[in-house]
């Protein structure tokens, strides 16, 4: 079917996706599940790589990152804590999942200013300033560390 008309041409698409929306998604899932099964490493490092150019965009940052950028951690460097790679939505929001890290939020994804940490460490650090987490870390061992066992 050759369309001149380009409304004509989107519409069509439009209407064949609506149709196979079941097969295309089936098709997708397939592809990431096959890439994703050779390296979960690297498929979740390019990634976040394709995020975080959407978040700068979006937030107006600057953006420079290559994937050699994004470090291979195993560990959370902030917790200590083995990283999972592993996808799926089935699993939820997952704390051992890795996230990348602006270290100082302000100067954007440039190399140098990334750093590849848990998303729980991430969660920690998010919103609050590095006194304020050292503050909360204390009251914790003063008044709370003591009564778990």
């Amino acid at each position: 079917m050759a369309l001149t008309n380009r409304e004509e041409r989107l519409q069509y698409q439009k209407e064949w996706y609506q149709k196979n929306r079941t097969r295309v998604r089936k098709s997708q899932k397939e592809y990431i599940a096959k890439t994703h099964e050779k390296c979960p490493v690297s498929y979740r490092r390019n990634r976040m790589l394709r995020n975080a150019r959407y978040r700068a965009r979006k937030m107006s940052l600057p953006f420079s990152l290559t994937i050699d950028d994004i470090p291979e951690n195993t560990h959370c460097p902030a917790l200590g804590i083995e990283l999972n790679y592993t996808l799926g939505a089935a699993a939820g929001v997952r704390f051992d999942a890795p996230s990348l890290d602006r270290i100082v939020p302000e100067l954007g994804y440039v190399p140098g200013n990334v750093e590849v940490i848990s998303a729980r460490a991430n969660t920690i650090k998010h919103n609050a300033t590095a006194e304020e987490i050292i503050a909360v870390g204390n009251w914790v061992k003063k008044n709370v560390g003591n009564n778990q066992k």
